[in-house]
């Protein structure tokens, strides 16, 4: 089977299934997928006023962590999660694609290299759709299909009492999905 092909089988159910709620999945409508309105003219400013350019900047990281506190009970209950697995001695999964892959990756290099706290080793694991060359080169289409997150996932050795976290700035990757939903 080509890499850039679908999965054989991919039935027509699913296509059906999608269709229902593609609106929901508009790539160009996401609020992630949008520039940000107050760096539209942050080019300019860097070269005119290098000074200015760094306060706007300065000041969407402010405001984006002003917006992060108001997740403070869901990250305090990822956190638990996350430590009740490492008691248990299980293991942790990050997945993603694109730069939420590379993220996955960067996490999982943080954790081996005592970067995170305790001496992490082996058990968390990061992965991205296309595998370790898509750290490198994008491979198309990858994060398209669902069944290819499920595989990875268990090459990988998912196992119960495992952690599986999906990292997508839009919520919408087929990829990211089939492997959060398969955990």
């Amino acid at each position: 089977m080509r890499e850039d092909a679908p999965p054989s089988g991919a039935p027509q159910l699913s296509l059906e299934r999608f269709l229902e709620v593609a609106a929901e999945f508009r790539l160009g409508e996401l609020e992630t997928e949008q520039p940000h309105p107050a760096t539209g003219e942050l080019s300019r400013l860097a070269r005119e006023d290098p000074g200015a350019a760094v306060e706007v900047l300065k000041q969407v990281d402010l405001n984006a962590l002003v917006c992060l506190e108001s997740f403070n009970p869901r990250l305090e209950f990822l956190a638990a999660a996350m430590a009740e697995t490492l008691d248990r001695g299980r293991r942790i999964f990050l997945c993603g694609c694109g730069a939420t892959g590379r993220l996955s990756i960067s996490l999982e290099t943080f954790a081996r290299e005592g970067l995170l706290g305790d001496d992490l080793g082996e058990r968390v694991i990061g992965f991205m759709a296309g595998g370790d060359a898509a750290l490198v080169r994008s491979i198309e289409r990858f994060e398209d299909y669902p069944q290819y997150g499920v595989r990875q996932l268990r090459e990988l050795g998912f196992a119960d009492g495992d952690l599986m976290i999906g990292i997508t700035e839009g919520g919408e990757t087929p990829f990211v999905i089939g492997a959060t939903e398969e955990a």
